[in-house]
């Protein structure tokens, strides 16, 4: 007869889950030894929200949300690690999800990371979009674009490594095109202030 008991300790802002550090203790008992064995597991914060993206991704999503689940789970991963490095098991596994289940919603994983780069492009563009609105002097709105897209950095550390990533591969991928169309319509904005 086994018993598990979890105690979680702290708290933080993060918009998914409201943990930092979680603390686990499992405690078994052997009844046919009289013996209790404790198992006790401090988690960092990147663990939880790794989890903590597993729960979410649990409970019954749409076809869009869970696309965009995935697509936060390989920024989330890109932030972590070589981006190049990231297979779609990886990707699965971040998520508590199979393979067959990535697959469903993405034919390739070519398709993934071009629909990651296509979130990008559009998250980006709208961010600086808004910021430079209303300002009248060009270096205003130019100085508010890149405190936006530096924020925008601060909030999603895997992008430029995916970014750059993407335009160091050979030949042309579709997420490639996409990255170089993001340069162009960010060089188009700079140049319209």
């Amino acid at each position: 007869m086994g018993y598990r008991f979890f105690v979680a300790l702290g708290y933080g802002a993060h918009p998914r889950c409201r943990l930092l550090r979680l603390l686990v203790i499992a405690l078994k008992y052997h009844a046919g030894l009289g013996l209790i064995f404790f198992t006790i597991k401090l988690y960092d914060s990147n663990q939880l929200l790794s989890w903590c993206a597993k729960m979410e991704t649990q409970a019954k999503l749409s076809a869009e949300e869970r696309k965009n689940v995935t697509i936060d789970a390989v920024i989330v991963l890109a932030g972590q690690q070589n981006p190049s490095e990231i297979t779609t098991a990886a990707i699965a596994k971040h998520m508590g999800v199979t393979q067959g289940a990535l697959f469903r919603h993405y034919a390739t994983k070519e398709a993934l990371w071009e629909a990651v780069m296509e979130w990008v492009s559009t998250r980006l563009l709208d961010r600086l979009d808004r910021a430079a609105q209303d300002i009248p002097s060009p270096i205003a709105a130019m100085k508010a674009m890149f405190i936006s897209h530096i924020e925008f950095v601060i909030d999603h550390p895997g992008v430029p490594r995916m970014m750059f990533g993407e335009l160091q591969r050979s030949g042309s991928t579709p997420a490639k095109r996409m990255a170089h169309t993001l340069i162009k319509n960010y060089r188009k904005r700079l140049h319209a202030l």
